[in-house]
């Protein structure tokens, strides 16, 4: 019996140990297998990471370009406005330029017409001068010659009248000429 007895516990250690090895083997075989997910594991998320990455930068680069070719249009529509505030600005400048010239042609043209206008009015004036001279010294003259007349009446005719008669007749005459002249 003994000897059954450690047959039977040799046979169950056996059994045992072989169990054990079994369990020992699948530990070993998980772990192996554990130790291959993890691996994949990592290597996914490795290329995961890369692909985040990879793609990050490649909307960065698109956000890059975007803003790059917005900056530029930016710049175009500006340019093309300041282009276009400098005709508009170069034509108002041609126009003023324009009116300003006829303007001062205008006063030019004034300015001549005011001279002939004074010019004339003075002439006149010397005209109307010269014609109240000559009428005030006629009338001197006629009134004079009446009184002379008058004394010459009374008096004997000689030959100082005769003269005093002719340039009296010389004076009217000049200012018969001087108000034609008019």
């Amino acid at each position: 019996q003994q000897a059954d007895n450690l047959a039977r516990m040799a046979a169950q250690n056996a059994l045992q140990a072989t169990s054990q090895a079994g369990q020992l083997g699948g530990q070993i075989r998980g772990t192996d297998w554990a130790q291959d997910i993890a691996k994949a594991g990592a290597a996914d998320q490795f290329s995961m990471a890369d692909f985040n990455a990879r793609n990050q930068r490649q909307q960065m680069n698109v956000a890059a370009m975007n803003e790059a070719q917005r900056a530029n249009l930016q710049n175009k529509q500006n340019i093309m406005n300041q282009n276009t505030q400098m005709q508009n600005t170069e034509i108002l400048r041609q126009q003023q330029a324009k009116r300003q010239y006829w303007q001062d042609q205008l006063d030019k043209a004034g300015m001549y017409m005011g001279a002939g206008k004074t010019m004339a009015e003075g002439y006149g004036r010397a005209a109307d001068q010269t014609q109240n001279m000559w009428t005030g010294l006629g009338q001197s003259v006629g009134q004079g010659a009446g009184t002379y007349q008058k004394y010459e009446q009374q008096q004997p005719i000689t030959e100082s009248q005769l003269r005093l008669n002719n340039a009296q007749a010389n004076l009217m005459n000049a200012e018969a000429r001087a108000l034609n002249r008019r």
